[in-house]
This record gives structure tokens, C-alpha cells and sequence, in this order.
């Protein structure tokens, strides 16, 4: 099968074949007429090829532009990935450290052992205090972690979207 263009030049040519056999016939005028009227025909045609061509090229830099701005917000991407995977390191390993502290620790810090563990009434509250500034710190230590784990995924969650938009680009 040939292509839709080869057609549409082949059946051009026939038409114009055609015409000029009848130009034979015809008065100069009327080749005159005619011929002008192959030429706007022609034209036509270039300008029609002419907007294809400019609608191709529109579409290409369109897509150039748009593989171009995936490839920088994949750059950003991977840092922010990067950034977070550091923070989730760090804070895997503070809950790691106090981890092994709180388990090598001698302190009873449970409310029966500083009840039992205090001689005086502000023996006990300072041991209360210290075991309540113990508590807020690992809780927002936790809650730290706890952002940096969920930052981690959604950095590379994106990460990857990007990697596969620029892929499909």
C-alpha cells in the first residue's frame, strides 16, 4: 500500500495531466485562468503542509520543554530523597543510642521504684522532674523519627514518579 501522501501527489499530477490537455482546446485566457488556479492550488497545498509542520515543530518543543522541566524537579526530587534519607538515618540512630542507654541504664525510673527509691519529698519530685523530662524527650525524639521516616517515603515516593514521567517523556 502506498502512503496517503504519495496518493494525494499521484492523483495531483493525473489532474493536472488532465488540464493540460484540455489547455490545448482552450483560449489563452482560459489557460491563463487555469494555470492560476493550479498555482493557488499548489499553494494551498504548501500552506497546508506549512501549518503541519509548524503544529509538529510547536509539538516537539512542547515536549522538549516539558522533558526538560521533569528532568530539573527529578534533580530536586532526588536531593530532597537524599536530605531525608540522611535525616532518617540520624534518627534511627538517636532511637538506636537511647535504645541501648534506657537498657544498660541502673535508674528505676518507674513510679513504684522513685516512690521507693526517694528518702526525702524532694528527692522524689526531683526524680520525678528528670523522669518527666526523660519522658517529653524521648517522645519527641520518637516524633522526630516518626517525620523523618514519613518525609523518607514521600521524598521517595516522588522520587520515582518523576523517574518514571521522565522514562514515559
Amino acid at each position: 500500500p502506498l502512503p496517503r501522501a504519495t496518493i494525494s501527489w499521484i492523483l495531483a499530477a493525473g489532474c493536472a495531466a488532465a488540464l493540460v490537455g484540455d489547455l490545448a482546446a482552450a483560449t489563452p485566457k482560459q489557460r491563463i485562468e487555469a494555470k492560476q488556479a493550479q498555482a493557488r492550488a499548489a499553494l494551498a497545498q504548501v500552506g497546508e503542509l506549512d501549518r503541519r509542520f509548524e503544529a509538529s515543530v510547536e509539538a516537539w518543543n512542547g515536549a522538549r520543554l516539558q522533558l526538560a522541566a521533569t528532568k530539573r524537579e527529578l534533580i530536586a526530587e532526588q536531593k530532597q530523597l537524599a536530605a531525608a534519607e540522611r535525616a532518617r538515618r540520624h534518627a534511627v540512630a538517636r532511637v538506636r543510642a537511647r535504645l541501648v542507654t534506657i537498657y544498660e541504664s541502673d535508674d528505676d525510673n518507674t513510679a513504684l521504684g522513685i516512690l521507693l527509691g526517694s528518702t526525702t519529698l524532694s528527692g522524689l519530685l526531683d526524680r520525678l522532674d528528670a523522669a518527666q523530662a526523660v519522658a517529653q524527650s524521648d517522645h519527641r525524639m520518637a516524633t522526630a523519627a516518626t517525620r523523618a521516616r514519613d518525609w523518607y517515603a514521600q521524598a521517595a515516593f516522588r522520587a520515582n514518579a518523576r523517574e518514571k514521567e521522565q522514562q514515559a517523556t
